[in-house]
């Protein structure tokens, strides 16, 4: 387990350990912290995510589980929740969906975090978004998403309030190491204000923005689990994909969270050196692939003799144009998350250049913004 020092660990397990034994109950409330263990689990950028373990010895009934997750939420989350109105907190969209077996199940909440259910399966890595095969399976998961009618605002407010908010926290910010306050300078040059207003304008009142669903809005590969079922008689083994973090989830144009899903065929969060990502605009995925996830998602057959590649539909178009407009909203918004996530870099133990990030996707932006004739 990476941890900063001795202390903090110890800490951090007798922590993990007294919320397990209040929260979960059961063979929980009985072990002993000598045998409680607690490992790192690697997670998103915005939470710290452990793996919580009992021995096999202790005796659980069918309900219990020997391994839960335990989510500290990072310092980001607490800003997100204070300074939006029209955010609502992630607990309350998790405790949904895991009524609705869409997400993990819930186990405990609490003030700084909660206690879920620990799905054994594996990342998506960027490279796999783009297989044909799984990119299917990614936009079946996204529709069956922004099917969902769950008992929250339905208006597009969280992008929009958020942006507007990074942008006034962006204005606010001072930064002490020499070379981020450079790149601060730089970013509020873009006057994101102007920016803001530019692309509400653009996107609300001189496009068509299309339908309003219950959104994702962060279908990236660290949130796309490849989970394993079982082995099938010709040794291959059969997968599920589940969604999974949704922090961010709300109701938003469902042009964004397609756009916002393309944009990430362009990043790898993998990265094992500084600035610890990579982003190729070239992968943006081309039209072929763009028709493929489009005609999934929108429940058409995708066999060769259905509908041919090169003859999209009206429907089609339209939506692959929406897309293309709102990749303006995803590069501009992750943007400012970048940066303003800065602020807490120093209180979290992940290594991640985010105002390096954040300086990318503005650049992204800009470049998109050039292409779509707009500058």
């Amino acid at each position: 387990m990476a941890c900063i020092s001795n202390s903090v660990c110890l800490e951090l397990k007798r922590k993990a350990h007294n919320l397990c034994k209040k929260y979960l109950g059961g063979a929980w409330k009985h072990v002993l912290f000598e045998e409680f263990s607690i490992e790192e689990l690697c997670g998103g950028l915005t939470n710290e995510l452990y793996i919580c373990t009992i021995p096999g010895n202790y005796s659980t009934n069918n309900k219990e589980k020997k391994q839960v997750v335990l989510r500290i939420y990072g310092p980001l989350y607490d800003d997100l929740v204070s300074s939006s109105s029209a955010l609502i907190s992630d607990i309350v969209v998790f405790a949904l969906l895991s009524e609705r077996n869409v997400g993990p199940k819930l186990y405990a909440i609490f003030p700084e975090g909660r206690l879920e259910e620990l799905v054994n399966g594996k990342s998506l890595r960027r490279e796999e978004m783009a297989q044909p095969d799984i990119s299917v399976r990614i936009a079946q998961r996204m529709a069956e998403y922004h099917r969902l009618e769950l008992p929250l605002c339905k208006e597009p407010d969280f992008m929009w309030n958020t942006m507007q908010g990074w942008c006034q926290d962006v204005e606010e910010m001072h930064l002490n190491e020499q070379d981020k306050a450079v790149i601060l300078a730089k970013v509020r040059e873009m006057d994101l204000v102007q920016e803001y207003l530019f692309l509400r304008n653009y996107l609300e009142k001189l496009t068509f923005p299309g339908p309003v669903t219950f959104c994702h809005n962060d279908v990236q590969e660290g949130n796309i689990l490849k989970v394993f079922k079982e082995r099938l008689r010709n040794n291959e083994e059969e997968i599920e994909l589940r969604l999974i973090d949704f922090e961010y989830s709300a109701y938003n144009y469902r042009a964004f969270d397609l756009a916002n899903h393309f944009c990430e065929w362009m990043i790898d969060y993998t990265v094992a050196e500084p600035v610890y990502f990579s982003v190729a605009l070239d992968k943006w995925p081309s039209k072929e692939q763009q028709l493929l996830f489009i005609r999934t998602y929108l429940g058409k057959n995708t066999t060769e003799n259905s509908h041919p590649l090169n003859e999209p539909s009206l429907e089609e178009v339209e939506l692959m144009n929406q897309i293309t407009r709102f990749a303006l909203a995803s590069h501009f918004l992750w943007g400012l998350w970048g940066v303003v996530q800065e602020r807490f870099s120093d209180k979290t133990n992940i290594s991640f250049s985010y105002m390096d990030y954040g300086m990318a996707r503005l650049e992204a932006y800009k470049h998109h913004k050039k292409l779509l004739g707009l500058t």
